[in-house]
């Protein structure tokens, strides 16, 4: 019963907890022979929260809606050095992610909508 009363008070507050976060888009790149693009950006929930930066790959007729990257979430680990992240696109269905070793890394997808993520720390 406390479980599905969590959920449900989450279910209600997550438009709010959103609506706080802001995304400024850093870079987009279209992947060659396909319909899709990757947006790399920064994504900040305010005072109480690292900065982060976020990937998404999304169709290139979609615009970055206000939510969380959807391959890739890292911030610097509370390091006073800025998070570099750098897209290799190998081609249709493979890209290289090549992020600071210093990141805190919270989600990283080997693959999505039948592209091969790579992932390599500099």
């Amino acid at each position: 019963m406390l479980i599905v009363a969590a959920t449900a008070i989450l279910t209600l507050i997550n438009p709010f907890i959103n609506d706080m976060c802001k995304n400024q888009i850093l870079s987009q790149s279209v992947i060659p022979n396909s319909n899709k693009k990757i947006v790399i950006f920064s994504r900040d929930c305010g005072a109480t929260t690292s900065k982060s930066t976020q990937i998404s790959i999304l169709n290139l007729s979609s615009e970055l809606k206000n939510g969380s990257g959807n391959i890739f979430i890292a911030d610097s680990n509370h390091s006073q050095k800025e998070l570099k992240v750098i897209i290799n696109i190998v081609g249709s269905k493979k890209i290289k992610i090549i992020y600071s070793k210093n990141a805190r890394v919270f989600k990283k997808e080997p693959n999505y909508q039948g592209i091969k993520i790579e992932y390599i720390k500099m």
